[in-house]
């Protein structure tokens, strides 16, 4: 079997619709913290308000800790984005899996900084192991160039930098990429690239630390 079927859960449609949102609805997810520059939400926010302005059925569903949500409605709710199309909730982290099984992309937006070279934002593995596809940058590190070589389309190059023409390729792909089959990809790809890239330094790593 695929790594994917290991991943991958079916969506909790009861979920979706007891938010408020229809069933054949796109999700776009936000998750994470959100006041920090770093994070970059106020971004996301503009890109999620353009997408929902050309694709209507088109949602977007921000997952934060307490302390954040009302900053996120202060954001949310001086956009062009009205309130019937977005959510702002808390989650405990043991439903977190039913929150990504309804949600078709993911935000993980980064400005072009050195940190985040080198320390991307293990979000974006979370995001893909769960068939949601990323909407990020290439300043994550080697996870846009990984993205961009199984054909993600989503992979921006510079959030600093969208320009029209970049919105409107954005949406064609968040229109055209919507597929179980890509799904499956994504999360075969996370599961491959973690496990090469961690796994066996950190296998070597526990019987190192147990002989020793």
């Amino acid at each position: 079997f695929s790594k994917s079927e290991i991943f991958i859960k079916e969506p909790n449609v009861a979920l979706k619709v007891n938010l408020g949102f229809q069933a054949d609805d796109t999700i776009l997810l936000y998750s994470g913290n959100i006041l920090y520059r770093w994070q970059c939400f106020p971004e996301t926010v503009r890109l999620a308000e353009w997408i929902i302005r050309e694709l209507p059925n088109v949602k977007l569903l921000v997952l934060t800790r307490v302390d954040d949500m009302l900053h996120a409605e202060r954001v949310l709710s001086s956009s062009g984005i009205s309130k019937n199309n977005y959510r702002i909730k808390n989650v405990d982290f043991r439903d977190m899996n039913d929150y990504l099984s309804i949600s078709s992309f993911g935000f993980a937006l980064r400005h072009s900084h050195r940190m985040n070279y080198c320390t991307p934002a293990a979000k974006i593995v979370e995001y893909a192991a769960a068939g949601v596809i990323p909407i990020t940058t290439m300043a994550m590190g080697d996870y846009g160039f990984e993205l961009r070589k199984i054909g993600i389309t989503t992979v921006l190059d510079d959030v600093e930098f969208i320009g029209e023409n970049n919105m409107n390729a954005l949406v064609l792909s968040v229109q055209n990429s919507n597929s179980s089959a890509i799904r499956s990809a994504l999360s075969d790809w996370a599961g491959s690239y973690c496990y090469e890239n961690t796994g066996p330094q950190y296998i070597e790593q526990l019987v190192c630390e147990k002989i020793i």
